[in-house]
């Protein structure tokens, strides 16, 4: 079965107020802290370049379905 979802929509499975993008920018980050070569530490730095970087990949993700 083939879904469609919206950058708004929320999911169930997800917080309440989450969106496809935060769903995107978790998967993201998660791939991210999950490989030391990117992120080796949890300096604030470093959890901050996680962060922004995440939601960057997201948004691209989001385009990347127009």
């Amino acid at each position: 079965m083939c879904e469609f979802y919206e950058a708004d929509i929320k999911r169930p499975e997800m917080a309440s107020d989450a969106t496809l993008r935060d769903y995107f920018a978790a998967k993201a980050m998660q791939a991210m802290i999950s490989n030391p070569s990117i992120i080796d530490n949890d300096s604030d730095g470093a959890v901050n370049y996680a962060a922004s970087a995440a939601y960057k990949f997201a948004d691209a993700m989001l385009k990347a379905r127009e």
